[in-house]
């Protein structure tokens, strides 16, 4: 991890010098123009809704794989990695899929991620077999790297460029609320259990994509 960052800061360097811009209303009043600017904007705001519930419903499972590998499917450290690297199997044929589709039906592309995801946890959350979790484990990878590779890019295709920054700062936010949410998610655990907690948070996001799919047709025809 540490020589591939060390990779990607070098790469960094060479890229040219962009030109500098000065904050007319300083931080905080750039802030609040960027909030003006994604409430008036209905596809950004579905966008980031989208990717906000996906991100607190889904994301705590990874935290919380210790605890099926040790209770749930007792197969110990060695079974948390096998799943991990499954997982991110998952991820990387997802992320060539769908580079390889071009800008075409990105929109309905992006709710069938987040609802592979939410499908795929439901089955991880039931299942009590090693190799029946592993085969659910796949579509949770696929379904991630859709949801990250996809917000991420039609985020940056219909914000104006006065505001991308602002914008992606936003969204950028999505990593400091996996752990709100993990913390949620355990506290809940506490009470019903790792299998119920995350089959039920995974049954929400389920929910919040059939109603994207029913109800926001401007989701669905983006491109």
């Amino acid at each position: 991890m540490t020589g591939l960052y060390v990779m990607a800061t070098l790469l960094i360097l060479s890229l040219p010098r962009t030109g500098t811009i000065s904050l007319r209303g300083g931080a905080w009043g750039d802030l609040k123009d960027g909030l003006r600017y994604i409430r008036a904007n209905t596809i950004l705001l579905a966008l980031l809704l989208l990717t906000l519930v996906t991100v607190l419903l889904s994301m705590p499972y990874m935290f919380l794989l210790p605890i099926f590998t040790e209770e749930i499917l007792d197969v110990g450290a060695q079974g948390l990695g096998a799943l991990v690297s499954v997982s991110g199997l998952g991820a990387v044929i997802g992320s060539l899929v769908i580079a390889s589709l071009g800008n075409r039906n990105r929109g309905r592309l992006l709710i069938f991620s987040a609802l592979m995801l939410g499908v795929g946890l439901i089955g991880f959350s039931i299942s009590t077999w090693y190799l029946v979790s592993l085969l659910f484990i796949i579509p949770v990878g696929l379904g991630n790297a859709g949801r990250m590779a996809l917000s991420n890019t039609l985020l940056q295709s219909y914000v104006e460029k006065e505001y991308r920054g602002r914008v992606m700062s936003i969204y950028m936010m999505e990593f400091g609320l996996t752990s709100f949410a993990t913390f949620g998610a355990s506290i809940l655990t506490e009470f019903t259990g790792v299998q119920w907690a995350v089959g039920g948070l995974a049954g929400m996001l389920v929910l919040v994509t059939l109603y994207y799919i029913a109800f926001v047709p401007t989701m669905r025809r983006l491109d």
